[in-house]
């Protein structure tokens, strides 16, 4: 017989303890990862389609690439400079074009922060009824003949994704682009050729600040053909 407060007893209730703890914890497992993949972080807020400023929006679209013809044409360096509110309003507008037959992103409601270190992009996935934010942190790098973008980090929701996830993935979707990997940088040929006057031209510097991206774009020498076109591809 063993008598009330024994150890046998107490051993007893602590293995109770502990199952019910381990079943609590294998429930609550699943759920706790179902709610940080689809956690939307609060730099996360996408734009909706401004339709007063839409006319404003699509005309500064068309000045942007206006003044890079211009000075391309007449083979003069300029400085680029672009704001996050404009981008993502840009963005937003996106929606508008594919029901005009534009071909849809990969993301939905894709939103871009700018700040000192790089560019964070975000966006959402859907697998059925759930939706989660897929979110990369990039720095863009212009190094003499290579133009570099380096993923410092990918998430989905509040999860790190490792890097054995999401480099394949990444190696497939850039696998029609003129680059290749190294490591974690994506190095594409600093070489592009602008269609408006088949002007060739090159990324210079690229500097984030608060909000704001400038990249210096310069003409190179006529008669360039960067090696996409050498190759016959479009």
């Amino acid at each position: 017989m063993v008598a009330a407060g024994s150890p046998g007893k107490g051993r007893r209730r602590g293995w109770r303890a502990a199952l019910t703890a381990g079943g609590l914890i294998l429930l609550s497992g699943p759920l706790v990862l179902l709610l940080g993949a689809t956690w939307r972080p609060s730099w996360y807020r996408p734009a909706s389609v401004d339709h007063v400023l839409l006319r404003t929006d699509k005309a500064a679209l068309f000045q942007v690439q206006d003044e890079i013809s211009a000075h391309l044409n007449a083979e003069e360096p300029l400085v680029v400079e672009l704001h996050a509110a404009q981008l993502n309003r840009w963005l937003a507008a996106e929606g508008v074009w594919r029901e005009l037959g534009a071909p849809a992103g990969p993301l939905e409601q894709p939103f871009v922060e700018l700040d000192s270190a790089g560019v964070r992009i975000g966006g959402l996935v859907r697998w059925g009824s759930v939706a989660a934010v897929v979110s990369v942190r990039a720095t863009l790098r212009a190094e003499g003949d290579e133009l570099r973008c380096g993923i410092d980090e990918v998430r989905l929701g509040a999860w790190p994704v490792a890097r054995s996830w999401w480099q394949g993935w990444a190696e497939r979707a850039t696998r029609r682009l003129a680059g290749h990997w190294e490591g974690v940088d994506f190095v594409h040929d600093n070489r592009f050729l602008w269609e408006n006057g088949r002007r060739p031209y090159q990324i210079e510097h690229v500097e984030f600040g608060d909000g704001v991206v400038r990249a210096r774009i310069t003409p190179v020498r006529l008669g360039f053909v960067p090696r996409a076109h050498e190759a016959g591809t479009p």
